[in-house]
C-alpha cells in the first residue's frame, strides 16, 4: 500500500509541474507576480509550484555586416539566433547543468527558475558564433529579461 501511496504522489508532483510549465507565459522585465497580473490569462500566477520565477530573453547573432557605417544600415542589424540556452547554478560544478531550453525561430526562450544565482550560456560555434556567458540573480516571484550576444566574427 505504500509503495502506490507514493507513486501517487509522484504522479501528483510531476502533473503540477507540468500544468505550472503551461502556465509560464512572458512577462514584462522584473515584475512582481505577487500584485501584478499582466500576462492576463494566468491571473498573476506563473511557474512551477513553488517557483513564480525565472528568465525570458533573445539570443542574438552579429554583426553580419563586415563594415558598419552610418547611418546603420537596418540589413546589418543582429539577428535572432536558434541555440540552445543553458544555465548552471553558480557553486556548483562548473559542466553541471541546471536548465537547459532551445531558442524559437526568433531566437526567443524562457524559462522557470527558483530564486538563486546562476550562470547563463548560450551555445555557439567552434569557433564562431562566441556566445556571450552572463552571471545573473533570480529572483522571489520576479521574471527578468535576459539578453544574449553571440558574436559571428565578421568585421
Amino acid at each position: 500500500m505504500k509503495k502506490y501511496v507514493s507513486m501517487l504522489a509522484v504522479v501528483v508532483i510531476l502533473l503540477g509541474i507540468a500544468v505550472g510549465l503551461t502556465q509560464f507565459s512572458g512577462v514584462p522585465k522584473s515584475v512582481d507576480t505577487s500584485t501584478d497580473s499582466t500576462s492576463g490569462d494566468v491571473g498573476g500566477r506563473i511557474g512551477i509550484l513553488p517557483f513564480q520565477s525565472g528568465i525570458i530573453g533573445t539570443v542574438y547573432v552579429g554583426p553580419s555586416c563586415p563594415v558598419m557605417r552610418m547611418p546603420p544600415n537596418p540589413d546589418c542589424a543582429d539577428q535572432p539566433y536558434v541555440t540552445t540556452v543553458r544555465v548552471f547554478a553558480v557553486g556548483g560544478p562548473r559542466n553541471a547543468l541546471f536548465s537547459e531550453v532551445k531558442t524559437d525561430k526568433e531566437g526567443k526562450y524562457r524559462m522557470v527558475l527558483p530564486p538563486g544565482d546562476y550562470i547563463l550560456r548560450a551555445d555557439g560555434g567552434d569557433p564562431f558564433p562566441s556566445c556571450e556567458e552572463k552571471n545573473i540573480t533570480v529572483g522571489p516571484d520576479t521574471i527578468d529579461e535576459e539578453n544574449l550576444l553571440c558574436d559571428t566574427g565578421i568585421r
